[in-house]
C-alpha cells in the first residue's frame, strides 16, 4: 500500500520539539542516539570470508579504496595482500570487533537519520514519542521529500530477521540499505519512513543535521487525545499561521482505535 502522508510524533514540553512546527525544524538523528541500539549497528559479516577466494575478494576490492601510500607503507601490494589474509585467518573473531569498533563511530559522527511515520493512529507511538497522548503530530507531504532528497537517501524500513552481510560481495546499495533500512520485527508498528543523511570526510555538525522545510512541506497538525488546553491553544495559533488543517484525536466508542476529526473553523476562531 502506498502512502502520500509521512507523520512525526512529537512532544510539546521537550524543548526542541516545538522547533519542528514554530521553526520548521527537522533533525537528521546521530545513530548513537537512537532508540533502538542496533538501529545502524548491523556491520558486516566477517565469518562469511568463509574461502580464501572470498578473504582474497575483499583485500582486493578494500586496497582498490587506500590511498597508495598507505599500501606502500606495508612493502606494496603483495605483501600488503598477504598480511591481511595472514591476520585474518589467525584470529577473524578480532577482524569483526575492529570493523565494528572503527565503523560504529564512524557513523555516529556522518550520518543522520530523519524518521517518519506513515500512521497518525499508531497508540503505542502516540505514547512512546508523543507524551503519552499529551503531545501533537505534524503531517507532511511525503512527495516533497521523494522529490528533494535523492532516493537512494530514502526508503521504507523493513522489519526482518539480522541480515547477513557479505564483504566479498562488491554490492555497495545493498549493503547500505541492509544497514540503514533494516530493524528487528518488534519495530514494526512504527511503520517506519526514513531519510539517511551523510556528510563525508567532514563529520555532520549539529547546524548541518538540522533541515528547514518549506512551509508548504507541512500538510496538517494532529493534537494529542490528552493534551492540554494551553498546550492546545499554542498549537493551534501555529497551525493558523501556516493555514494547515488541525485535526483533534478522539477515543472510537468501545474499541481500542483512534479517530480524528478536523476541528471546525468556529472552533479555530476561538484561538485567534
Amino acid at each position: 500500500m502506498e502512502f502520500d502522508t509521512l507523520y512525526k510524533y512529537r512532544n510539546w514540553k521537550t524543548p526542541h520539539h516545538p522547533a519542528t512546527l514554530r521553526e520548521n525544524q527537522l533533525y537528521f538523528t546521530s545513530p548513537e542516539h537512537m532508540n533502538d541500539p542496533f538501529d545502524y549497528k548491523i556491520p558486516l559479516n566477517f565469518f562469511l570470508l568463509n574461502t580464501d577466494a572470498k578473504l582474497y575478494t575483499y583485500i582486493d576490492a578494500c586496497m582498490m579504496k587506500l590511498d597508495p601510500a598507505q599500501i606502500n607503507a606495508f612493502g606494496g601490494k603483495d605483501n600488503f595482500r598477504e598480511l591481511k589474509f595472514k591476520e585474518f585467518k589467525s584470529d577473524p573473531s578480532k577482524m569483526q570487533r575492529d570493523y565494528e569498533s572503527l565503523y560504529f563511530p564512524i557513523t555516529d559522527r556522518h550520518f543522520g537519520l530523519l524518521c517518519f511515520s506513515h500512521t497518525w493512529e499508531s497508540i503505542l507511538m502516540w505514547s512512546h514519542y508523543a507524551d503519552r497522548h499529551f503531545g501533537f503530530c505534524l503531517g507532511f507531504h511525503k512527495k516533497a521529500f521523494t522529490e528533494r532528497f535523492n532516493e537512494g537517501s530514502l526508503g521504507y524500513v523493513r522489519y526482518d530477521d539480522f541480515p547477513n552481510i557479505d564483504p566479498s560481495k562488491n554490492e555497495d546499495i545493498v549493503t547500505y540499505i541492509s544497514q540503514s533500512h533494516i530493524k528487528h520485527p518488534g519495530w514494526a508498528y512504527e511503520e517506519e519512513f526514513r531519510l539517511v543523511r551523510v556528510e563525508y570526510p567532514s563529520v555532520l555538525s549539529d547546524n548541518q543535521r538540522i533541515y528547514l522545510y518549506p512551509d508548504d512541506f507541512l500538510k496538517d497538525i494532529t493534537l494529542g487525545l490528552r493534551i492540554t488546553e494551553d498546550d492546545r491553544a499554542e498549537i493551534i495559533g501555529e497551525g493558523l499561521r501556516k493555514h494547515v488543517p488541525v485535526y483533534q484525536v478522539e477515543k472510537v466508542p468501545l474499541s481500542f482505535k483512534l479517530s480524528r476529526r478536523q476541528l471546525t473553523t468556529e472552533e479555530l476562531g476561538k484561538y485567534q
